[in-house]
């Protein structure tokens, strides 16, 4: 008995946004089959994962049961097979028109006594006698009343957060929301203290590396946390949520804790999503940066602006999240993200900025997708990307300004210059505004040939290193970064809170 279900017989709650985003799968994941080969039962085990109830054995009595299994069919469907109790039997190992092994010939039977019996049926009775004879909906044999129910119900769909009402507390809300999400995708921020809103800005704290072929350590990055909230502070409307959360199991320092909560951040945890030794990506910054995926089911919220922390707001914010409907306009959009330029191309898009339109059943279906998955991703930047394309019709990309990543302004000077008026976030791609030196200015423009940084494509086509340790390179923007952790500095000491 293996954890998929068998799709011959389902009870299905027609929604339209499940169904989108079913056919966006079927489109573009690169799903791993079991067999070999593709149907439309693995791929729906795949999406759904656990989302789904058991219906009673005698809906679907599978002739692969009786074939491998008689005891656990006669347990079901009892041994006389012609007052059988069975509601619905699938033949599955053999087509009862061509039921050529003997072990099976009394199944089989059933059928042909079934399409005798039709036959009569149809020559003696009237279409008019027919209908009037047919059940009421939900009175078919063998559907429980439960079922028959859910046939009906006007609750929302499974993974679907009932719009909390008017009076509940903000603390209720989120207590209703996490129930909607599968435990291990939970995450835990403390309620109390906090108005009810439909938005926030989250960022997450995921790695504990110490230095090697990585730069940056965690205190670094609890340092590139102060910068993003003090740019916040700056940028957005305070009734906006701010949550910072720590990969489960991952700790900071009191001190580290009590500055951050200074600049605006509500701590809370993220759960530790471990992969397999096979898929999990081969440079170790990544390995542990899947959690932040499990935003999308911060469903108290209807939008939530993911943020990674070596990221800062250096324009207003509210138009992007107050606004969040204008931004995903349709239903079937979950996301909304801004290109990557990588490789020389706009290929993909970048998940250091990403607006989520929350969903309980799509954060469980985008679990599922990791778990079963065969391949190994690069991060979880390609693994959204394989999971939702940028043609999608779950993704609407925003424009550049919206996550202005600072490689751009070397590699593209002239694309840069376009967009340099309408940025609204920056990210330090390349280097990270704690590794350029501190400055509060822009920088003076030299009358000098354009300096090379990082890497060129090679006449022969393959990557040459170039030094890339000059103190400009990458780091043209870092006097913003300055600007915004001097500021969140100021505020954690009490100054400046107007």
């Amino acid at each position: 008995w293996s954890d998929e279900f068998n799709t011959g017989v389902m009870l299905v709650r027609p929604n339209a946004t499940f169904f989108r985003a079913l056919l966006d799968a079927m489109r573009h994941d690169g799903l791993a089959y079991n067999f070999g080969m593709g149907s439309d039962q693995q791929l729906l085990a795949s999406f759904v994962g656990e989302a789904w109830a058991r219906l009673p054995r005698t809906m679907n009595a599978n002739l692969a049961i009786y074939f491998f299994d008689t005891p656990v069919w006669h347990a079901a469907c009892g041994v006389d097979l012609e007052h059988s109790p069975c509601a619905v039997v699938h033949f599955t190992v053999a087509k009862p028109w061509a039921c050529r092994l003997p072990r099976l010939r009394p199944v089989c039977e059933m059928w042909s006594r079934a399409r005798r019996t039709l036959t009569v049926h149809a020559e003696h009775t009237s279409r008019r006698q027919l209908q009037s004879r047919s059940r009421p909906r939900g009175a078919a044999r063998g559907l429980s009343s439960a079922a028959t129910a859910s046939l009906t119900a006007s609750t929302p769909p499974t993974g679907e957060v009932k719009q909390p009402l008017p009076n509940a507390s903000w603390c209720e809300r989120v207590a209703a929301a996490r129930r909607q999400v599968p435990a291990e995708l939970r995450i835990s921020v403390p309620c109390d203290g906090l108005a009810p809103t439909d938005v926030a800005v989250v960022a997450v704290l995921t790695e504990a590396l110490q230095r090697s072929r990585i730069s940056s350590t965690l205190g670094d990055y609890v340092r590139g946390a102060m910068a993003l909230g003090g740019s916040l502070q700056l940028h957005l409307s305070p009734r906006v949520h701010r949550l910072l959360l720590l990969r489960s199991g991952l700790e900071i320092t009191a001190n580290e804790r009590s500055r951050l909560a200074a600049v605006g951040w509500r701590l809370g945890i993220a759960p530790d999503i471990r992969l397999e030794r096979d898929q999990m990506p081969r440079f170790p910054r990544f390995r542990n940066t899947f959690c932040k995926l499990a935003v999308q089911g911060l469903v108290e919220y209807a939008h939530v602006l993911l943020m990674d922390v070596d990221t800062i707001a250096v324009d207003s914010l509210d138009g992007l999240l107050l606004e969040g409907g204008r931004h995903l306009p349709r239903p079937a959009q979950a996301l909304a993200a801004v290109m990557d330029f990588h490789g020389g191309r706009w290929s993909t898009y970048n998940t250091g900025m990403l607006l989520w339109r929350t969903s309980a059943a799509l954060v469980a279906r985008l679990f599922s997708l990791l778990r079963n998955s065969t391949t190994r991703h690069q991060s979880d930047q390609t693994f959204l990307n394989g999971v939702y394309g940028k043609r999608s019709e779950a993704v609407s990309l925003l424009p550049f300004g919206c996550n202005a990543q600072t490689h751009v302004e070397v590699q593209l000077p002239q694309f840069w210059a376009t967009h340099s008026t309408s940025l609204r976030v920056l990210h330090f791609t390349q280097r990270k505004g704690w590794e350029c030196e501190e400055v509060h200015r822009p920088p003076i423009p030299l009358n000098l040939p354009p300096r090379h940084c990082g890497r060129l494509l090679g006449k022969s086509g393959r990557n040459l290193t170039v030094p890339s340790t000059d103190a400009d390179c990458f780091c043209a923007e870092s006097y913003r970064w300055w600007n915004a952790y001097r500021h969140a500095e100021g505020l954690a000491r009490g100054e400046g809170r107007d």
